[in-house]
């Protein structure tokens, strides 16, 4: 049994954050990469549901933050939400997430509203 314990990012002060991103879009991945970078968070970059699967079971207890993209090919974003808050590890149950989306309704879908430790990131973008 793994053994977690929920760090808010107040705690994490000074420890490097860890974040992987699940975004397939090109222009917004590079967006959320030099916001990120320029804050010097340990970031991951992942396209596609599954490779963002795998890194985030690799790391476990490394990961503080997910951010991801509802609108993604293969698995969907809520499928991968689903998946982490369905996990045996409480890491990964737990885990805090940023959903991005550019659909402004998706935020009132009883879905997205039960989502424990969520916030919510609306496309498009801008660099300013």
């Amino acid at each position: 049994m793994v053994n977690f314990e929920m760090r808010s990012f107040d705690q994490i002060e000074n420890e490097q954050i860890s974040i992987v991103v699940c975004e397939d879009e090109p222009q917004a991945r590079n967006l959320l990469r030099r916001y990120l970078d320029s804050l010097n968070y340990s970031v991951e970059y992942t396209a596609d549901a599954e490779s963002f699967l795998k890194r985030i079971t690799d790391m476990r207890l490394g990961c503080d933050l997910a951010i991801v993209d509802i609108d993604l090919p293969g698995l969907n974003g809520d499928q991968v939400i689903t998946w982490l808050r369905a996990s045996e590890l409480p890491e990964l149950r737990e885990l805090p997430i940023l959903v991005t989306t550019s659909y402004p309704g998706l935020m009132e879908d009883e879905f997205f509203l039960g989502i424990k430790n969520a916030g919510y990131l609306m496309k498009p973008f801008s660099s300013s």
